[in-house]
This record gives structure tokens, C-alpha cells and sequence, in this order.
């Protein structure tokens, strides 16, 4: 179980690499839209609340 509040945007485009997102939650667990912390920065977008995970491919989508 993820120690976190995790992430249930449906629009942020760095999703799919954010453990926030990506992670598998427990039966009881916080959820935010963290869509209004997103910006647009020197680097594309960036989201004050990402966590580094992985990204999701074609070739790794059973791993979740």
C-alpha cells in the first residue's frame, strides 16, 4: 500500500511516469486531481506533486 495521497487526474500529461498515478492502491486510499499544480516549465510540463516512477510503454503496461 502506497503511504501517499495519490493521483486520479485524468488530463496530466506526465501521468503515466508518476508513481502518484501509476501506483496499485489499497482498499483504502486518498486520491487528489493534482491537475491544477501542473505548469508548463523550461523542461515541458511539471507537476509539483510528480514522484519519479517509470513510464509506461507497449512493453512494460503488464507490469502496473
Amino acid at each position: 500500500m502506497p503511504d501517499i495521497t495519490m493521483c486520479n487526474t485524468k488530463t496530466c500529461p506526465v501521468k503515466l511516469s508518476c508513481f502518484r498515478h501509476i501506483a496499485k492502491a489499497a482498499e483504502y486510499q486518498s486520491f487528489c486531481d493534482f491537475t491544477n499544480l501542473v505548469t508548463i516549465g523550461l523542461n515541458g510540463h511539471e507537476c509539483r506533486m510528480f514522484i519519479s516512477g517509470y513510464k509506461i510503454t507497449t512493453s512494460n503496461k503488464s507490469n502496473i
